[in-house]
């Protein structure tokens, strides 16, 4: 609003948190009626900022998705009020009784657009039934049609011109990766969308979304919720909240990143907010406005202090070569995990939609302050109100260290396998671990105690498996890698047969000596599933994952999980 010798601001009004879809104003701008999506008309003092009334009586007992009062008119005076919403009615409001005084149910869908001269002489309702309607102001407040009763004619079945425009977004899910999301607009059009390039993948026309989500189910991820989807605006959108979003975490090389070592591993959330809010920091960091300073060189806020810390790009750490004293299985120099050291992080993500993403936030800034705001991501000035925790991870690479991030599971010998057991069977390991650094980890294990098992991985998802055999030829000249079976069936099969000697020889991928078979629950456990994935798809159970190894029996078939799409 416009405040007198200080141009526009912005404050809080007292009304629900819940989504505006409608705003009225009387003729003095003293009173504001905002409609919310639970059928509510809440009208507003603009002077205080206080809540007036609370007008209640829209009801949706048709449609299930809103309970939205989607049109609001106000009169000149301020004493009247005209509402539309999901319901299909148009009511009428006498604010000075703050009662309802007559309702209209003409429309047959939801009311989406009123229109009233001086003292609602005329009134025009118009709704997604495509019709509009005029009732003309009658005696004491009451509205009515002209030569009819309660069923007249609409005023115009065709608009005059129509603006193109597309269908809005009804329906999303979230896939198992918590990269991709599936989406199904208002013509039953399905896409389905990559959180981290900000654009549709993949376009499947008209087409049933829950097959096409069941077409894309991939077992092989089990990634911990870091971000909701949502699409009450029509178009899809996430909402991210700590700590939870900072509780998921992918391999670099899972983003397109063949460069990237094959361990590396970024956080979801950190990697988001960093480049949602890139053009943000680059203009705090440029030019510090007053008050800002204190933003960018405080250390305080949930992402600090001890136990805290963010791994950028150049922090992430390489897990799973080697198992310490406590059992936590880390990076080839036995590294853990660091906190940010304070320096700029950058992001991995890259948003190539035709439009700028638009961050909105709900309020809590850093600055202590409570009014929501909305910015595309190119249009930052630098001096909006961040909140601090958003501040501190996009600044300075802090954030809060999640436990979802790691889990604790068993590793021992097959019963019968006459192999030996590990001096630590209890280990902790990031969840998106891979199985197949768990079998390199027990191939380790094994040489230390004179016993040369070879690796023979068993992939769920093809392109993995061709990734797989492409490395392997390159560093052995193409001869001598055994096959690799890939079990995305999902019923047991009969591995090919793997050349070379069953004991003796040398260790490594290529070498000779008994396959490495890794089990969960007796069942084969494919090479390209993460620990959560595993646990989950499974295990089916609340207490600690166990894996067995063992020497792989050519001769017997592999007993592989049935794994089904969830319902």
């Amino acid at each position: 609003m416009l405040l007198p010798g200080q141009g526009y601001g912005a404050y809080a009004a007292e009304v629900p948190r819940d989504s505006a879809y409608a705003l009225a104003m009387n003729g003095a701008g003293s009173l504001v009626a905002a409609g919310s999506t639970q059928g509510v008309a809440s009208v507003v003092d603009v002077r205080s900022g206080q809540g007036v009334m609370a007008l209640k009586g829209h009801t949706d007992n048709i449609r299930q998705a809103l309970h939205a009062v989607l049109a609001l008119q106000l009169d000149g005076e301020g004493r009247l009020l005209l509402s539309g919403s999901a319901d299909h009615s148009v009511r009428l409001w006498d604010l000075g009784q703050q009662r309802c005084v007559q309702t209209l149910a003409v429309h047959t869908d939801s009311v989406w657009a009123l229109a009233a001269g001086p003292g609602f002489a005329a009134v025009y309702s118009g709704g997604r039934d495509g019709c509009i309607y005029r009732p003309s102001a009658a005696a004491r407040a009451r509205l009515a049609f002209d030569g009819s009763a309660s069923h007249p004619a609409p005023q115009q079945r065709q608009p005059a011109a129509a603006t193109p425009s597309i269908p809005p977004i009804q329906h999303a899910a979230v896939l198992t990766d918590r990269r991709h999301v599936v989406t199904r607009d208002a013509d039953g059009g399905v896409a389905c969308w990559d959180w981290t390039a900000g654009r549709a993948v993949r376009d499947f026309g008209r087409a049933d979304v829950l097959e096409v989500e069941a077409s894309l189910f991939q077992p092989s991820h089990s990634v911990s919720a870091w971000c909701a989807a949502e699409v009450k605006l029509g178009s899809l959108g996430g909402c991210m909240e700590p700590p939870q979003c900072f509780g998921a975490e992918i391999y670099a090389q899972d983003l397109g990143d063949e460069e990237a070592p094959v361990d590396l591993k970024v956080n979801f959330g950190e990697q988001m907010l960093v480049a949602l809010f890139a053009g943000w920091a680059e203009r705090q960091r440029g030019t510090p406005q007053p008050g800002q300073q204190q933003q960018q060189q405080q250390g305080g806020g949930p992402g600090a202090g001890p136990g805290s810390g963010g791994a950028g790009q150049g922090d992430a750490v390489a897990e799973g070569a080697t198992g310490g004293e406590s059992g936590a299985m880390t990076d080839a120099d036995g590294g853990k995990a660091q906190g940010g050291g304070g320096s700029a992080p950058s992001s991995r993500f890259s948003f190539q939609g035709p439009l700028a993403p638009v961050v909105m936030v709900s309020g809590g800034g850093g600055g202590g302050g409570s009014v929501p705001w909305r910015c595309a991501i190119d249009a930052f000035t630098g001096q909006e109100d961040v909140p601090q925790w958003v501040a501190d991870c996009v600044l300075h690479g802090r954030y809060p260290v999640s436990r979802e991030l790691k889990m604790a599971f068993q590793l021992a010998p097959l019963p019968g396998s006459q192999l030996p057991s590990l001096l630590q069977s209890k280990l902790n390991a990031p969840r998106v671990l891979r199985v197949n650094k768990v079998a390199d980890y027990v191939r380790r294990k094994m040489e230390e105690h004179g016993i040369a098992l070879r690796e023979e991985p068993l992939f769920w998802d093809p392109a993995k498996a061709e990734r797989w055999q492409a490395e392997q030829a390159g560093t052995d000249g193409g001869g001598g890698l055994g096959a690799t079976a890939r079990v995305h069936q999902l019923q047991p099969v009969q591995a090919a047969a793997v050349g070379g000697p069953r004991g003796g020889g040398a260790g490594g991928t290529g070498g000779g000596g008994a396959a490495i078979i890794i089990t969960c629950g007796g069942h084969t456990v494919p090479w390209d599933f993460s620990l959560a994935a595993v646990r989950q798809w499974i295990w089916r159970r609340s207490d600690d994952l166990v894996l067995h190894y063992s020497v792989r029996d050519h001769g017997t078939p592999l007993r592989l999980p049935a794994i089904r799409p969830p319902s």
